[in-house]
This record gives structure tokens, C-alpha cells and sequence, in this order.
């Protein structure tokens, strides 16, 4: 019997293809989606060793050998030249094609993983498209994606699909143990365990008392900036927009009576006081709309990144003043 998985919130999908596995309904061809950061490419991983194993083990065991050097597993990602703007071009599939030609190294098997499919672009899924409609013998494929509608449909449609979800409140809280800002880890990740732990190295936590801190004076708006924009920073301005909604919902909880003003940070309390006595509780939603707006225009119309990201800071001070707002 498998021992317990050590990525958490797997049970229903790992129950699931291992099913299939045993049953011997096992596509040759499966997409991995949900929210990004909550195992799935760690746990395509875990596939692709159990796969390439000589002898039946336990799928949970540590391996002898990293999944990723072994001789018949190839690994593409759109992420690994630059995780900013993660791309997948022709010329990577044609990689695939040639790994496929060969003869297996150490078995009959052969696996391909890759991370980031919604980033390939037509040439490449077209490409790909052609190996999955004519599938050797022990070849498997595992898509990784976290945003599957724009996924090439006729990828999908010749794949199985394999939903992952993050953890719950109260698995969250389960994992987290005795921390005391564990239900602001929760709203800051939404219970995406990889993704608290890609940005161990900032600290979350600290992250947002350092937003809080700008929100309160805009002094240091532009070394904050730099934390996401530097060359070598692992943070998307994502991360900032993702703050941005969790201070708005945790206002909405103090705002409404949820919670006391004693529940939050510190670095929350005064201003959320500010906020309440600034902007009447009918107008909140009209500047969230706007907020919301800038940030789809962002993609719509591809401004630019640095200026969204000041501009979310102008919005929020003229919102902790009670002002309009418009996108400059």
C-alpha cells in the first residue's frame, strides 16, 4: 500500500488516476489544471518516476534518481528562460519529436511533462498536436496548465483532464499549525501551499505589512517597486494584486462587522479606520469596479506593467481619501 502523499490536497485526483492506472484506463495523454502553485507540476513529476520505474514501488518513496535526469523523461517549460514572460515555441516541440524518435534508454517507456501548456504558441501546439493524434506505444504525456481554456481545444479534446484544487480553510490551518497569521497566509495564498513557499525568501507576511505601509504613505512606492521589477526578482505583479484584493476583502470583513478591528494586523487597524471614515459604503463598490478595470486593461491593452503597478498605489491613496480616480 502507497504511503501518504507529502503534497497535500491530492487525495481526490491521486485516488482518482490511480484508478485508472491499476484498471488500465490510463490516457496516454493528461492535462493537469487548476490554480497555479498547488503541486501539479510536482506531482506530474511523481508520475513520470512511477512510470519509468523497472519494478513496481511505492509511488510516494523517494527516489534513488531525480525524476528529471533520467533518459527517457523529457521536460519542457515555458518558464525556463524567463518566468516573467513564459513562452513555448516550435522549436521546443520539435525537441519532443526528436526525444520521441529514439529509442528508450532503460525501458519501454517514455514520458513528457510540460509545465506552462497554455503558453505555447500555435506553431507549437499544432505541432505537438500531430504527435498526440498518432501516440507510440509506452509514451505518455502530462500537460501542466492553470489556465486550460487556452489550450489549443483539439490538444484537449485528444487528452484527459484531471481538475486540482488548492486546500480549503481548514486543511490550510491543518498544514499551518499553531501560526498566528495563518488565516491572513490563507487569504494572501488561497490556500496554495507552492506559492507561499515560492516567496519564503521575501516573506509574504512581511510583504504585505510593507504594502500596508505604502498604502498608509507613498513615500516608498518606488523602492516597493523594485522588489517585483528587478531582474532578478521571483515576484509578478500579480503578487501585488493579489494583496490588493485581500486588504479590500479584509476591509469588507471589518466594514460589515465580520470581524473586529482587533482580528487584523496592525499594519491593517489604522487604516482601515482611515478607510471607513473616507469612503461611504456605497461608493466601495464602484471604486473596486475601477480598480478592476485597470487591471483588465493591463492585458487588454498591454500597458505597461510598472505603471499599473504605480498606479494601483495613486488609486489606493486617493481610495483612503474618499477622491475619484482615473487612469492616467
Amino acid at each position: 500500500m502507497d504511503s501518504a502523499p507529502p503534497l497535500r490536497g491530492l487525495d481526490a485526483p491521486h485516488h482518482q488516476l490511480f484508478s485508472a492506472w491499476r484498471q488500465g484506463r490510463f490516457s496516454h495523454a493528461w492535462i493537469f489544471k487548476g490554480p497555479p502553485q498547488i503541486g501539479k507540476m510536482t506531482y506530474a513529476l511523481y508520475w513520470a518516476r512511477y512510470l519509468l520505474q523497472h519494478t513496481p514501488q511505492d509511488f510516494w518513496a523517494e527516489p534513488s534518481l531525480e525524476p528529471w535526469d533520467h533518459p527517457d523523461l523529457c521536460i519542457l517549460s515555458a518558464f525556463e528562460e524567463d518566468r516573467k514572460n513564459p513562452r513555448i515555441l516550435a522549436e521546443d516541440v520539435r525537441f519532443i519529436r526528436e526525444f520521441l524518435g529514439r529509442t528508450p534508454a532503460l525501458g519501454g517507456r517514455q514520458v513528457v511533462v510540460i509545465d506552462g501548456a497554455e503558453f505555447m504558441n500555435a506553431p507549437a501546439a499544432a505541432s505537438l498536436l500531430k504527435v498526440l493524434e498518432e501516440p507510440k506505444a509506452g509514451v505518455f504525456f502530462f500537460l501542466v496548465t492553470s489556465n486550460p481554456s487556452r489550450v489549443l481545444e483539439t490538444l484537449r479534446s485528444r487528452s484527459q483532464e484531471m481538475a486540482f484544487a488548492p486546500l480549503d480553510a481548514a486543511a490550510f490551518a491543518l498544514e499551518m499549525g499553531e501560526v498566528p497569521e495563518a488565516s491572513l497566509l490563507f487569504a494572501l495564498t488561497q490556500g496554495r501551499l507552492g506559492y507561499m513557499k515560492s516567496l519564503e525568501t521575501q516573506g509574504l507576511i512581511a510583504l504585505y505589512h510593507q504594502f500596508c505601509g505604502v498604502v498608509a504613505s507613498l513615500s516608498e512606492v518606488y523602492t516597493y517597486r523594485d522588489l517585483f521589477f528587478k531582474k532578478e526578482s521571483v515576484l509578478s505583479d500579480q503578487v501585488l494584486k493579489d494583496m490588493v484584493w485581500v486588504f479590500l476583502a479584509r476591509f469588507l470583513e471589518y466594514r460589515t462587522g465580520l470581524k473586529p478591528l482587533d482580528a487584523f494586523e496592525a499594519a491593517e487597524q489604522p487604516l482601515f479606520q482611515r478607510l471607513e471614515q473616507a469612503l461611504p459604503m456605497e461608493a466601495l463598490w464602484e471604486h473596486g469596479l475601477l480598480l478592476s478595470e485597470l487591471f483588465r486593461d493591463q492585458h487588454a491593452l498591454q500597458l505597461d506593467p510598472q505603471h499599473v503597478f504605480l498606479n494601483t498605489f495613486f488609486y489606493l491613496e486617493n481610495f483612503m481619501k474618499g477622491r475619484n480616480f482615473h487612469v492616467s
